[in-house]
Protein backbone atom coordinates (compact mmCIF):
# COMPACT_ATOMS: atom_id res chain seq x y z
CA UNK A 1 0.00 0.00 0.00
CA UNK A 2 1.39 3.33 -0.87
CA UNK A 3 0.65 6.38 0.48
CA UNK A 4 -1.91 8.59 -1.05
CA UNK A 5 -0.47 11.66 -0.08
CA UNK A 6 2.93 13.55 1.33
CA UNK A 7 1.17 14.10 4.89
CA UNK A 8 0.59 10.30 4.59
CA UNK A 9 3.99 9.83 3.71
CA UNK A 10 5.42 11.75 6.19
CA UNK A 11 3.14 9.94 9.26
CA UNK A 12 4.43 6.50 7.58
CA UNK A 13 8.13 7.63 7.97
CA UNK A 14 7.36 8.93 11.62
CA UNK A 15 5.50 5.38 12.33
CA UNK A 16 8.72 3.39 11.14
CA UNK A 17 11.14 5.37 12.54
CA UNK A 18 9.25 4.91 15.73
CA UNK A 19 9.49 1.24 15.40
CA UNK A 20 13.18 1.37 15.70
CA UNK A 21 13.95 1.03 12.27
CA UNK A 22 17.21 3.29 11.83
CA UNK A 23 17.53 4.08 8.02
CA UNK A 24 14.23 5.04 5.95
CA UNK A 25 13.92 5.67 2.66
CA UNK A 26 11.03 7.76 1.09
CA UNK A 27 10.94 8.03 -2.47
CA UNK A 28 9.19 11.26 -3.63
CA UNK A 29 9.15 11.23 -7.46
CA UNK A 30 6.04 10.63 -9.61
CA UNK A 31 2.28 11.53 -7.65
CA UNK A 32 3.80 12.92 -4.26
CA UNK A 33 6.15 15.03 -5.39
CA UNK A 34 3.41 17.33 -6.98
CA UNK A 35 3.11 18.97 -3.73
CA UNK A 36 5.32 20.50 -1.39
CA UNK A 37 5.09 20.61 2.19
CA UNK A 38 5.39 23.51 4.50
CA UNK A 39 9.12 23.74 6.41
CA UNK A 40 7.80 22.55 9.83
CA UNK A 41 6.80 18.99 8.46
CA UNK A 42 10.63 18.61 7.47
CA UNK A 43 11.43 20.17 10.80
CA UNK A 44 9.85 17.27 12.48
CA UNK A 45 10.68 14.72 10.44
CA UNK A 46 14.17 15.81 10.61
CA UNK A 47 13.23 15.82 14.73
CA UNK A 48 12.06 12.46 14.49
CA UNK A 49 15.52 11.05 12.95
CA UNK A 50 17.85 12.71 14.91
CA UNK A 51 15.61 11.59 18.35
CA UNK A 52 15.79 7.88 17.05
CA UNK A 53 19.41 8.28 16.05
CA UNK A 54 18.34 7.05 12.34
CA UNK A 55 18.50 8.62 8.90
CA UNK A 56 16.17 9.39 5.87
CA UNK A 57 17.23 8.90 2.70
CA UNK A 58 15.05 10.94 0.13
CA UNK A 59 14.45 10.26 -3.40
CA UNK A 60 13.07 12.75 -6.06
CA UNK A 61 13.66 14.22 -9.33
CA UNK A 62 14.30 17.69 -7.79
CA UNK A 63 15.65 19.34 -4.46
CA UNK A 64 12.50 18.76 -2.29
CA UNK A 65 14.27 18.97 1.28
CA UNK A 66 15.43 22.23 0.84
CA UNK A 67 17.34 23.12 4.57
CA UNK A 68 16.89 20.41 5.82
CA UNK A 69 19.13 17.87 4.10
CA UNK A 70 22.31 16.95 5.33
CA UNK A 71 23.66 16.05 1.90
CA UNK A 72 22.51 16.09 -1.48
CA UNK A 73 23.75 14.19 -4.27
CA UNK A 74 23.18 14.31 -8.01
CA UNK A 75 23.47 11.66 -10.20
CA UNK A 76 24.03 12.82 -14.14
CA UNK A 77 23.17 10.18 -16.61
CA UNK A 78 26.68 10.37 -19.43
CA UNK A 79 26.14 7.15 -21.70
CA UNK A 80 24.20 3.69 -21.91
CA UNK A 81 25.71 0.83 -23.16
CA UNK A 82 23.66 -1.88 -25.53
CA UNK A 83 24.77 -5.17 -27.15
CA UNK A 84 23.71 -5.40 -31.03
CA UNK A 85 22.96 -1.63 -30.84
CA UNK A 86 22.57 -1.59 -34.17
CA UNK A 87 20.42 -4.80 -34.62
CA UNK A 88 16.85 -5.33 -34.40
CA UNK A 89 16.93 -6.21 -30.80
CA UNK A 90 19.93 -4.07 -28.37
CA UNK A 91 20.17 -5.88 -24.92
CA UNK A 92 21.11 -2.94 -22.53
CA UNK A 93 24.45 -4.17 -20.88
CA UNK A 94 25.09 -1.04 -18.57
CA UNK A 95 25.07 2.89 -18.25
CA UNK A 96 27.84 5.17 -17.15
CA UNK A 97 27.02 8.18 -14.94
CA UNK A 98 28.55 11.02 -12.99
CA UNK A 99 27.69 11.79 -9.04
CA UNK A 100 28.05 15.37 -7.61
CA UNK A 101 28.10 16.61 -4.52
CA UNK A 102 25.45 19.18 -4.61
CA UNK A 103 25.52 19.79 -0.59
CA UNK A 104 26.97 18.65 2.84
CA UNK A 105 26.24 20.94 5.76
CA UNK A 106 29.39 19.79 7.81
CA UNK A 107 31.95 20.69 4.93
CA UNK A 108 32.59 21.94 1.19
CA UNK A 109 30.21 21.18 -1.71
CA UNK A 110 31.75 20.56 -5.41
CA UNK A 111 34.13 18.13 -5.66
CA UNK A 112 35.15 15.82 -8.87
CA UNK A 113 32.41 14.19 -10.31
CA UNK A 114 33.28 10.44 -9.91
CA UNK A 115 32.18 8.29 -12.85
CA UNK A 116 29.69 4.88 -12.15
CA UNK A 117 28.72 2.30 -13.79
CA UNK A 118 26.93 -0.13 -13.42
CA UNK A 119 26.24 -2.94 -15.79
CA UNK A 120 23.75 -5.88 -16.45
CA UNK A 121 26.47 -8.89 -16.49
CA UNK A 122 27.63 -11.03 -13.16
Amino acid sequence: MYPVDLVAAFRAVEHVLGAGFRLVLLDLDGPLQSRSLPASAWLRIARVAVRSDAAIVVLSASRIAGAFATLSLEICPLRRAFVGEGGPCPVFEGAVSSLYLRKYKFGPSGGVPVDLFASTRA
